[in-house]
């Protein structure tokens, strides 16, 4: 196991695989992390590639969280109790549009990682400042245009002036979307559904709508 604080108060860390257990999972997948069994679980979509030989998982430290303090912590060597992969935020072959806001956006690294960025795929990515865009410099190389960096703040070459929801809302090509296309949402519940109901609004069909929240 290793980590590195890629951004004040987010980290990046890499788990191993446990013993006797392949690391096999589908991007997109969760995972539960906790000290001992019985204690604090908390979930973590897994933001590495399925070819890697770790686990990555993507995490803000919260000072008064029930797990994160803690987790910031480990260093090499230390033990840390996980489930095997899971859930069902899975990407399907039709075209796709991802949405995500802090670290909501370690699934579709996951997926990039794992090759899943295909060519009709957009991801629109919303932040503040530009340390807040996680794996920035990845998804640019591998996605270049189809990548929207959606600032608040910032009002630079490489980023969109404005909110996520800005965007969306008035720059973002509804009509060119084929009747195929699904939209996987990842990140606050506020977010979520502020996001889903401005789908909606754009005569997006509900059931062409995942979302994944993050707490």
């Amino acid at each position: 196991m290793e980590q590195e604080e890629i951004a004040e108060d987010v980290f990046y860390i890499k788990l191993e695989h446990p013993k006797g257990v392949s690391g096999t999972f589908i991007p997109g997948q969760l995972l539960a992390l906790s000290y001992t069994p019985g204690s604090t679980v908390r979930y973590y979509s897994i933001a590495s590639g399925n070819c890697e030989d770790f686990w990555g998982i993507l995490y803000n430290r919260v000072s008064d969280g029930g797990l994160t303090p803690r987790l910031s912590g480990l260093r090499k060597g230390d033990s840390l109790y996980t489930s095997l992969p899971f859930g069902d935020f899975l990407s399907v072959k039709a075209p796709m549009v991802w949405i995500a806001t802090g670290t909501g956006i370690a699934p579709f690294h996951s997926m990039v990682q794992s090759g899943k960025a295909l060519e009709d795929t957009i991801l629109v990515h919303g932040a503040r400042q530009k340390k807040d865009f996680y794996f920035y410099e990845n998804f640019l190389k591998i996605m270049d245009r189809r990548y929207i960096a959606c600032s608040s703040l910032l009002e630079q070459h490489g980023f969109y002036s404005g909110r996520l929801s800005k965007y969306l809302k008035e720059d973002f090509s509804f009509a060119q979307c084929p009747e195929e296309t699904c939209f996987y949402l990842c990140g606050s519940s506020s977010m979520i559904v502020d996001i889903r109901d401005l789908l909606l609004s754009k005569g997006v069909e509900f059931d062409k709508i995942i979302c994944e929240i993050y707490f």
